[in-house]
C-alpha cells in the first residue's frame, strides 16, 4: 500500500502543466498595506516608469516591460495602487451600454483617481477587456 502511495505521489509530481502566474504578497495591519510581487516571466526588459504630475493628472510610478509598454502595476501620488496577475482566459459578456476605452485604462485610473472608490466610479462605464486574462 505504501508503495502505491509513493508511485501516485511521484506521478503527480512528474505531471507538469504550463502556467503563467505572478507571485503577489500583501501585508496589512489595518492601517497600512505593504505590497510586493515577483514577475514570473521570461522577459528580461522589466522597467520602472515615472509619470510626473501634470494638469489634471496625478503623478505615478508604474512597473512595465519595455516590449509591452503598458503598466503591469503601479501607484499614484495619492497612494492608489494596482497590480495585475495573469490568469487563464475566460470569456466575459460585457453590457453593450459600456464604452470601449481607447488607451490604457489602468494608467487612466492612476492619472485620475485618488482612492479606490474614485477608481471604481471611473471604470464602471467601460468594458474591461483585460479582465479576460488578468486579475
Amino acid at each position: 500500500m505504501k508503495g502505491i502511495a509513493i508511485i501516485l505521489i511521484l506521478l503527480l509530481i512528474l505531471r507538469s502543466e504550463r502556467s503563467q502566474a505572478c507571485f503577489i504578497i500583501y501585508l496589512s495591519d489595518g492601517k497600512q498595506v505593504l505590497i510586493g510581487n515577483h514577475e514570473d516571466w521570461f522577459a528580461k526588459d522589466a522597467a520602472i516608469k515615472i509619470n510626473p504630475p501634470s494638469q489634471g493628472k496625478f503623478g505615478s510610478v508604474t512597473f512595465t516591460f519595455l516590449n509591452e509598454g503598458w503598466p503591469q502595476g503601479g501607484m499614484n501620488e495619492k497612494g492608489l495602487f494596482f497590480d495585475a496577475a495573469h490568469t487563464p482566459f475566460q470569456e466575459i459578456d460585457f453590457d453593450s451600454n459600456l464604452k470601449d476605452y481607447h488607451g490604457n485604462i489602468w494608467q487612466y485610473i492612476l492619472d485620475k483617481a485618488g482612492s479606490v472608490s474614485e477608481a471604481l466610479q471611473l471604470i464602471k462605464e467601460y468594458k474591461l477587456y483585460d479582465l479576460r486574462e488578468t486579475h
